[in-house]
């Protein structure tokens, strides 16, 4: 059982670790908004190497389909694969980012998951929300202070007129989603830890 669940979770580090991005290409004239993933770090491994974040966005007009209509990754070694020139970036040296194009106006579902290259830990939290036209978003997958559960932290980001930006709280249809960390303990002959998993964004409640 041990040896299965590592090979699920190296399958998911290999895809990840590959650059797996997938760039959202809009038809001519179709509404719009931007959307900046931001990686920080999980509090009892803020120090450590390897660790990495991935984000799926779908689209959930057609379900039970759940097409993926954009998606990026991050590494907590400096690098930012892509940028829009979003106003207000990240508010900690320590945290780095990658923008990205998505639909507006349409249900679209976030999946996040947070893991490192030892495959150690990881954490998967998903949520839906509905982006409006123009506007500029920023998701974080947060963590809880005891390092075991994490949650989709979102934003909307407006120009104050004066060089700067405002960022405000933005609560996504799914508030109170988050994931439960769990360790696979490499040097055990333990079973992995894994939590219940995320539901089936299609199946969630009608808001």
């Amino acid at each position: 059982m041990r040896r299965i669940l590592q090979a699920t979770l190296a399958a998911v580090i290999a895809a990840v670790g590959a650059g797996c991005t997938t760039v959202y290409t809009p038809a001519p004239g179709e509404p719009l908004a931007r959307l900046r993933l931001v990686a920080s770090p999980m509090p009892q491994y803020a120090n450590a190497s390897g660790r990495a974040i991935a984000l799926w966005v779908r689209d959930l007009s057609a379900c039970p389909a759940q097409p993926v209509v954009a998606s990026a990754r991050n590494y907590w070694n400096g690098r930012s694969p892509a940028s829009l020139h979003m106003p207000a970036p990240p508010d900690a040296a320590g945290k780095f980012s990658t923008e990205q194009l998505i639909p507006a106006n349409k249900l679209l579902g976030l999946a996040m998951i947070g893991l490192d290259a030892s495959q150690s830990w990881s954490c998967e939290v998903r949520a839906r929300f509905m982006p409006s036209a123009g506007v500029d978003y920023e998701v974080e997958q947060r963590w809880s202070a005891d390092g075991k559960k994490c949650f989709i932290d979102m934003r909307t980001l407006t120009a104050d007129g004066q060089g700067g930006a405002r960022r405000q709280p933005f609560v996504p249809l799914d508030p109170n989603a988050y994931g439960l960390v769990y360790y696979s303990r490499p040097d055990s002959d333990d079973d992995l830890i894994i939590p219940p998993p995320q539901p089936d964004l299609c199946e969630l409640p009608a808001r």
